[in-house]
């Protein structure tokens, strides 16, 4: 009886490991395609700012609204993912 319910809660602790690494992974893998997103728009913009420099101060709105939006969709998918975590304590 008490053998039978020690592996139940084995397997059990086992797969709750697994989940919270599958999800760190996730976590991972979306703060990196975020980080590219952020050097791909940066560096477009570096390559705009050299190829036209009269119209320079539009780039850096463009970039700083860029910046910001980055920065907002990096604490919103955080605290996406961050909540669970939060609410399971």
């Amino acid at each position: 009886m008490f053998g039978g319910l020690f592996i139940i809660i084995i397997i059990i602790i086992i797969i709750i490991i697994i989940i919270i690494i599958i999800i760190i992974i996730i976590i991972i893998i979306i703060i990196i395609i975020i980080i590219i997103i952020i050097i791909i728009v940066i560096t477009t913009t570096i390559i705009i700012i050299i190829s036209s420099s009269s119209s320079s101060i539009i780039i850096i709105i463009a970039i700083a609204i860029a910046i910001i939006f980055a920065i907002i969709i990096i604490i919103v998918v955080c605290q996406l993912l961050c909540f669970p975590f939060l609410k399971s304590k």
